[in-house]
């Protein structure tokens, strides 16, 4: 019987590009981007098996029986699991996505996934006693048995199962995602008919190849995932962590620094520098924090998670020692600048009676900061979750004030002191809410300004 494996020798060659470039992605270290690296490294070692069991076929005449035995079992209980890895990660990144109500489904998913993995294990070790996958005849040629294709009829089976949640979960997912998932059956079918017409052609790694390459294309370059002009992470990455940390009830710090007055850096030395200089803070930042995890958060805004440390008093240690490094002036393209920052501290997870979005938290906090002056260090604590509670609460009270009549003018004559007589009146509005009293203008105006 003859064999044609170049299909899966270029399949590895692509797999071990996948390696090298993902390796260096800064990527959301979610379960689903670990599968999806244990997937690449899965992929290749069924390559390698696959090549192995080529080679002892095509040499079974010297290669012991034994081995052969051995080393096809082993294709049959192993490389249907690298379409099922794939599976796992699309339902991964799908439930990511949908409200908890539903991640039951997954666990659902993962039942009807184990079924297909324990029927393919019985029918693989029970091969040994009944020839249905595969034997050796008298002259020790490979003969397939009557369910030598049943590795096919298992991909098509997973394929179906992650179509059904997808479509169960339709409202939920991206549209995009949604879009480019339609494509794998197609794909994968295509590839596995041309299979079942070419049957000495060996092309499940290659029909991995494609899904790997499809996936790292769409879902997992890291540029989805990192700021074009530092090369950390971004926003968004920066809050999906943020937002599993809280979600999983785990322990972190979370530091963000935001650069003082840096439009005026901007505005003298021009953007380029501008950017040189937020490039080098970027680096500084990293050196600073070089086991943590660290983002730009907005223009001039950086920040940092902090996890799994037990010393209390560590995130705030780091904090001064970059304000130690950035307070120097800092010398970048032939110019000089000096570069101030102020700080918010949050520790996770919060307090139940104080809970609230992290994100606006800290938001808030550099306000605050700010609003002191340069160079400000805030911890996000008690007076600070009363202050974003208040300040809630008045932009609630904003909202429905007009409506329920909150506010009222008051008239401060404007005396003439020459004639001794009242010549006008300044009108002053004023704010009462039901709850919080009498509102001073001073916070009010500017919430009212500002939402």
């Amino acid at each position: 019987m003859g064999w044609n494996a170049a299909p899966e020798l270029i399949a590895a060659i692509v797999i071990i590009i996948l390696i090298i470039n993902s390796s260096g992605s800064r990527s959301i270290p979610t379960v689903r981007n670990k599968l999806f690296t244990v997937s690449l490294w899965f992929t290749t070692v069924c390559l390698v098996i696959n090549a192995t069991s080529v080679l002892t076929i095509v040499n079974s005449k010297i290669v012991p029986l034994w081995i052969n035995i051995f080393i096809n079992t082993l294709y049959f209980l192993i490389y249907p699991l690298m379409s099922i890895l794939f599976i796992i990660y699309l339902l991964l990144f799908m439930f990511e996505r949908v409200p908890d109500s539903h991640q039951y489904r997954f666990r659902i998913a993962l039942v009807f996934i184990g079924i297909s993995v324990l029927a393919n294990t019985i029918l693989s070790i029970g091969n040994l006693y009944t020839g249905w996958l595969f034997s050796f005849d008298s002259s020790l040629n490979y003969v397939r048995g009557p369910l030598n294709r049943w590795s096919f009829v298992m991909v098509a089976y997973n394929i179906a199962i992650g179509l059904m949640f997808a479509f169960t979960e339709r409202k939920h997912i991206d549209p995009f995602f949604l879009k480019i998932a339609g494509w794998f059956p197609i794909i994968s079918f295509a590839i596995l008919g041309i299979q079942q017409i070419y049957r000495t052609i060996m092309l499940s790694g290659t029909a991995m190849m494609v899904a790997t390459l499809w996936v790292f294309l769409n879902f997992q370059s890291k540029k989805f995932y990192e700021d074009n002009l530092t090369k950390l992470g971004n926003r968004e990455t920066f809050t999906t962590i943020t937002d599993l940390i809280v979600k999983r009830n785990k322990r972190a710090d979370i530091i963000l620094i935001s650069l003082d007055d840096f439009k005026v850096v901007n505005d003298t030395f021009g953007r380029p520098k501008g950017d040189a200089i937020l490039k080098r803070i970027a680096c500084m930042l990293e050196n600073t924090y070089p086991h943590q995890q660290v983002f730009r958060y907005s223009g001039d805004e950086f920040a940092v998670v902090i996890t799994d440390d037990a010393d209390l008093a560590f995130p705030e240690r780091l904090i001064q020692k970059f304000c130690t490094q950035i307070d120097k002036p800092m010398e970048i393209e032939g110019i000089v600048a000096n570069i101030e920052a102020s700080t918010a501290l949050l520790e996770l997870p919060q307090k139940d009676e104080y809970a609230t979005d992290p994100i606006n938290l800290l938001d808030h906090a550099i306000r605050l900061a700010k609003n002191k002056g340069r160079s400000q260090r805030i911890v996000i604590d008690e007076p600070v979750f009363n202050s974003i509670r208040r300040r809630n609460q008045i932009v609630d009270s904003l909202k429905s004030g007009m409506k329920e009549e909150y506010f009222h003018v008051e008239y401060q004559p404007i005396f003439n002191s020459a004639t001794n007589r009242i010549v006008g009146a300044e009108a002053l509005l004023r704010m009462n809410d039901p709850q919080l009293n009498a509102i001073s203008p001073k916070e009010f105006i500017p919430l009212a300004e500002e939402v």
